[in-house]
């Protein structure tokens, strides 16, 4: 096993994001389009709350990426400050 310097970052990142678009992020055949009609539609069976109109489900992913994305971000602000031997935000340094 190789030493985590001799890594390809680059190569594994790109191999991550195709693997993610693939699996995770393609569109899905059953559900969003670009009209406001399919927002209107019901999420259906595979989804909690099947009746709820599919603009619900694209509001609840709105608000999860923003809040995971806040603590993302509080986190790297800390390990920075922690570890980084930057100031604390607001020390004036």
């Amino acid at each position: 096993m190789g030493d985590i310097i001799d890594i390809d970052w680059s190569r594994e990142l790109a191999e991550q994001l195709d693997w993610h678009w693939r699996e995770q992020l393609r569109p899905r055949p059953d559900g969003l389009t670009a009209d406001f009609a399919g927002l209107a539609r019901p999420c259906g069976p595979a989804e909690p709350f099947p009746d709820a109109p599919m603009a619900s489900l694209v509001l609840h992913i709105n608000r999860e990426v923003i809040h995971h994305g806040a603590e993302v971000a509080l986190l790297r602000d800390q390990c920075r400050w922690r570890f980084g031997g930057l100031a604390a935000p607001g020390a004036g340094g």
